[in-house]
């Protein structure tokens, strides 16, 4: 800048004002340079995230997911402030322990797949030569057992329930496991009453079929022949215009219900997730478990194996 200004000030015969000035005017324009390519940095970065994400609807993840992965790599983008192709593994170290200090465990897991999934598309796709998550590693974590609910406290929360949709909506997620996401998407034409199946689109736009008893048939009728709705969920609102019931309302019936009687389990749909597991994997092999729970990965079911270990070796002490 200095030389810059001299050799203008010789040229035009400034004077130390008019130097003075234009060094000034220099200095501003060299900090607009450096704005305009930090702005052209991040639009680059947020181009490959618009990508990805294209990418990943294409191979069929759900909504809810994209969403997810969008925020995670925004909120990267927001710390980062190189070219993508410039980013270390050490930078994404440093965001890591950046994020450590207001997220658990599972939430910095996610964010670390995410990232890792994201430079390796690039890579694949040869937008970048190298990865610098390569060598990132996913935090270790004690595996801790899943709660459940034991045969007492179930039926409480049966006798509970205030009306047949409440019940019917309970025996369906105990006995089949399903994941609320899953519940709030299946149709009334979605079941076969003659089988007692139906099929559920699972994480990954995967397709699995699961099985219902004969009790939650029972209430399943009930409530049905109760509604004169024509909506074609399977669940809805108790009141007009009975709209499809979201994952939001299904959580207020398990808020109700845990505060009227006065629950200290955290009474949540999850819970009879993990408590139709809990049951099955005492007589079911683990692959079956996996197959009715959607599980992609066989170490997710192990840990309800080890519930069940431990029950054992309880019963034997």
């Amino acid at each position: 800048i200095f030389k810059a200004s001299n050799e203008i000030s010789k040229r035009f015969d400034f004077n130390i004002i008019q130097q003075r000035a234009l060094i000034d005017e220099l200095y501003k324009c060299t900090k607009n340079v450096e704005i305009i390519f930090l702005h052209q940095e991040e639009s680059d970065f947020l181009t490959y995230i618009d990508i990805y994400i294209k990418s990943k609807q294409l191979e069929g993840l759900s909504p809810g997911t994209l969403k997810n992965k969008k925020y995670m790599l925004n909120e990267l983008n927001s710390y980062l402030t190189k070219k993508i192709e410039d980013i270390s593994v050490a930078d994404l170290k440093m965001y890591v322990l950046y994020k450590q200090s207001t997220c658990k465990t599972n939430s910095l897991n996610s964010i670390i797949i995410c990232i890792k999934s994201f430079f390796k598309f690039l890579c694949e796709e040869d937008y970048l030569d190298n990865d610098p998550s390569r060598k990132l590693k996913k935090i270790k974590q004690e595996k801790r057992l899943k709660k459940s609910l034991n045969e007492i406290t179930f039926e409480q929360i049966r006798l509970s329930c205030s009306n047949v949709r409440d019940r019917a909506l309970l025996e369906f997620l105990y006995s089949t496991g399903v994941r609320v996401s899953e519940l709030i998407s299946i149709n009334k034409d979605d079941l076969n009453y003659e089988s007692n199946t139906l099929r559920v689109i699972g994480k990954g736009n995967k397709e699995r079929v699961v099985i219902f008893s004969d009790i939650t048939k029972f209430y399943l009728n009930k409530y049905l022949a109760s509604r004169s709705d024509d909506n074609p969920a399977l669940f809805v609102s108790v009141k007009k215009p009975y709209k499809r019931l979201s994952q939001r309302g299904v959580q207020k019936i398990f808020d109700r219900i845990k505060k009227d009687l006065n629950l200290s389990v955290d009474f949540t749909p999850h819970i009879l997730r993990h408590t139709f597991a809990t049951k099955l994997a005492q007589t079911a092999d683990i692959t079956t478990v996996q197959k009715l729970l959607g599980h992609t990965s066989l170490d997710t079911t192990m840990i309800y194996a080890e519930i069940d270990n431990e029950k054992i070796a309880y019963q034997y002490k």
